[in-house]
């Protein structure tokens, strides 16, 4: 799982800002009981042109972290028609915890200054992040077919106007060997 959001400009406080979250998980098919196990979430970054103090370095858990599970289910194979299981995970739902900070910025060329202040989002977030605000972090469910290769099984690239901004995340799927 990957969440990739860009913004900023070079003329603007803060720069170019880029905010980035990731994560991954193991579906085990073993034994007819389904699981999902070696979860890895990684604490979002955030990165720009300033200087940042971190308020909640061992929390900010970002817009995408798994919790664990509510249910697990797997329709078996069914060929011709249907020649691979579907497994379907519906996760424990997690509150969006972005990152708060105090930031020191440069000011844009031919601005004169510093800008100074807190993001800590709990009353308001860059428009971006806006649509996680209050969300449970992703996914919250997601559906595969088991086989062999790498299955994209969500992605999406929200541009705006090509002008450097843009929402992208992905979460594919790629069956392991049994070693």
């Amino acid at each position: 799982m990957v969440a990739i959001l860009k913004g900023g400009s070079p003329a603007a406080w803060g720069g170019i800002v880029t905010y980035r979250d990731e994560g991954s998980f193991i579906v085990s098919l073993e034994k007819n009981k389904p699981a999902v196990i070696n979860i890895k979430n990684k604490l979002e970054a955030v990165t720009d042109n300033c200087e940042k103090i971190i308020l909640n370095p061992t929390t900010c858990t970002g817009i995408l972290h798994v919790a664990g599970t509510k249910q697990i289910k797997v329709t078996p194979a069914n060929p011709p028609g249907q020649p691979n299981p579907i497994v379907e995970i519906w996760f424990v739902q997690y509150p969006t915890e972005l990152t708060r900070f105090q930031f020191i910025c440069p000011p844009p060329p031919g601005t004169i200054g510093s800008s100074k202040g807190k993001a800590d989002f709990t009353s308001g977030a860059p428009s971006g992040l806006l649509l996680f605000m209050g969300q449970p972090a992703l996914p919250t469910y997601i559906k595969f077919e088991a086989k062999e290769g790498e299955q994209v099984i969500l992605e999406t690239l929200q541009d705006s106007n090509n002008a450097g901004r843009f929402i992208y995340y992905k979460f594919s799927v790629r069956k392991l060997n049994d070693e």
